[in-house]
């Protein structure tokens, strides 16, 4: 798989704070601040500086997409469409709810590849949701 059919750190990280759990193939691995510190390694028989890291699951787009599909109710749908201008294919995306077709701010954008179209549609989704989770907090 190329990178382009990963999710971004920035997805990956909205994902998790909405609750994605799934087991994924990789993951990106982060140090966690101000938790630098030395311990003894037994193998070099010296003392190493280490950090505590955190893993964030790092899924496809795929994965990504079928989650949001099955967990969080949002269908993230990316189609393409012949621009006259340029005479080539242009990919889009939409999403969709309980409630329908759902308008978002890059709702009329055009991407040159699916995996880009489909990037953009999880991040306009995890907003869609993030919004809709801030709203019933306030309730």
């Amino acid at each position: 798989m190329t990178r382009a059919e990963y999710c971004s750190y920035e997805i990956s990280r909205s994902l998790q704070e909405l609750g994605f759990d799934e087991e994924c193939s990789f993951n990106y691995i982060i140090e966690v601040p101000g938790t630098r510190h030395e311990e003894w390694d037994d193998v070099e028989c010296q003392m190493c500086e280490v950090a505590d890291i955190e893993r964030i699951p790092k899924p496809t787009l795929w994965e990504a997409q079928k989650w949001l599909r099955d967990k969080m109710h949002v269908i993230v749908l990316v189609d393409y469409m012949l621009v006259p201008i340029d005479k080539c294919r242009r990919w889009k995306f939409s999403i969709s709810d309980n409630v329908g077709l759902r308008d978002t701010p890059k709702d009329h954008e055009f991407y040159k590849t699916y995996e880009h179209a489909l990037s953009n549609g999880i991040e306009a989704a995890i907003h869609l949701i993030s919004d809709r989770v801030s709203q019933s907090t306030i309730q």
